[in-house]
């Protein structure tokens, strides 16, 4: 279609959680494809990971000619960690930062709870 009958969105989404809460296997399946690593190991996310969907709605009957694009951009980022917990693991403060830098930054955070875990205050 022409460019004049196209109507562009874009919503940038930050997956945020604890580590191992199924951030990144999420972002595989909204994607649908295996972009981000998936282990049991925690930190295996160290720097924001973007997914991007695309979607193209062309099904509107009154309006043939005008398509819907909507770009979903999805930031799988590294677990929140409480200062604490860094330091026990070991981990750096940039791990730390990542998550919350790429909050800041987007549109929507989706924030993933495993529900199979016990919440604490970690």
């Amino acid at each position: 279609p022409n460019e004049t009958n196209t109507n562009k969105r874009v919503l940038n989404v930050a997956i945020v959680g604890m580590p191992n809460a199924g951030k990144s296997q999420l972002l595989n399946t909204l994607i649908g494809t295996p972009l981000a690593a998936v282990s049991r190991k925690r930190h295996t996310t160290r720097n924001g990971i973007l997914g991007v969907r695309n979607i193209i709605d062309s099904s509107n009957p009154k309006n043939s000619s005008r398509v819907q694009k909507t770009q979903l951009c999805f930031i799988d980022t590294p677990g929140f960690l409480t200062v604490g917990n860094a330091r026990r693991e070991n981990i750096m403060r940039s791990l730390m930062v990542t998550a919350n830098d790429e909050m800041v930054n987007a549109d929507v955070a989706l924030l993933v709870i495993d529900a199979a875990k016990k919440m604490t205050e970690d």
